[in-house]
């Protein structure tokens, strides 16, 4: 709570501070500074290109984890690539969101959670068999090779076929 000033003779209630005029500037500073959503400020990429992109992120940190040497690396390519992933299931479920048509989207959303779900299962025991047979290096240079494809796929394997740029 804000201190109680003395009285004085300069000192009234219309000069005195209130508590609710801070977060009220820094509200309409924010609303000032942030323009609303309006056709200039939507993305200018397409699903597609972003789906691309953290394919190609998610590749180049696969990689890197196969050449980890010492642990503080293999902790920080590990971040890097829980925050990839993270980008990854956002970028592919609006590119799913752009395959779909309009009428069919909740169908398509789903169908793509379902499909995307099982696809998980045999992705990770093909990872674990090949870390068990062949070491951490080959299992993490397939799966970057796996990112990659799916990368070139982005780019060349949907063109026209989305609604994006």
């Amino acid at each position: 709570s804000w201190p109680s000033p003395a009285p004085t003779a300069c000192w009234s209630s219309r000069t005195a501070p209130r508590r609710t005029e801070r977060p009220r500037a820094a509200v309409a500073w924010v609303r000032w500074a942030t323009p609303p959503p309006s056709a200039s400020t939507r993305p200018r990429t397409s699903a597609r290109w972003a789906t691309a992109g953290t394919y190609l992120l998610m590749a180049g940190t696969a990689a890197a984890m196969a050449f980890a040497t010492e642990a503080w690396m293999g902790f920080a390519l590990t971040a890097l690539y829980g925050a990839v992933l993270a980008g990854e299931g956002a970028a592919v479920r609006a590119l799913a969101a752009e395959l779909v048509p309009e009428n069919l989207r909740a169908s398509g959303m789903a169908a793509y959670a379902a499909l995307g779900a099982l696809a998980q299962l045999p992705g990770g025991l093909v990872m674990g068999l090949l870390w068990d047979r062949y070491g951490a290096r080959p299992a993490w240079l397939a799966a970057s090779a796996v990112a990659a494809l799916g990368c070139l796929v982005a780019i060349s394997g949907l063109r026209g076929r989305t609604r994006g740029r």
